[in-house]
């Protein structure tokens, strides 16, 4: 039952790592192509280019995606101390990016890239589904304190 949930925990963190950096989401937004990728990284590659690294569409709005925030966090807390340290490591190399405008105010409507983009609809609805809804791996998963 362990190795169960070791290699789901494993696939869920995978599903949840940047593209670029290859780190858990830090800052994660979600770009109009619908793929998700680092703040930082985003920043970075925008520097140099202007299609997304991943499809090479054109890049032309991203927002910030707090429902992929609050699932890392909630795996973040279950890491071990070490891991914990890493983890505040990478987040604090980039923090000086948090005050980095990401889309211009008045675009930022919230819902708008939802509701433009079916496929981030249903990035997030995979996501979500591979980490809470497989009961047969989380009735088996305990969190020691």
């Amino acid at each position: 039952m362990e190795t169960k949930m070791t290699d789901f925990l494993n696939y869920s963190v995978k599903e949840l790592q940047c593209s670029i950096c290859n780190e858990l989401f830090i800052q994660p937004r979600i770009i109009n192509c619908g793929h998700i990728i680092c703040l930082f990284c985003l920043m970075e590659w925008k520097k140099e280019q202007k299609n997304c690294p991943l499809c090479r569409c054109l890049i032309t709005s991203h927002c910030r995606c707090p429902t992929i925030d609050n699932i890392i966090d909630g795996i973040v807390r279950r890491f071990p101390e070490s891991q914990k340290e890493e983890r505040f490591k990478a987040v604090s190399s980039r923090d000086d990016v948090s005050t980095t405008p990401t889309i211009p105010p008045s675009l930022d409507t919230g819902n708008r890239l939802h509701s433009n983009l079916p496929e981030s609809r249903s990035a997030m609805a995979y996501i979500y589904t591979s980490i809470f809804n497989r009961p047969e791996y989380l009735n088996d998963f305990e969190v020691s304190s």
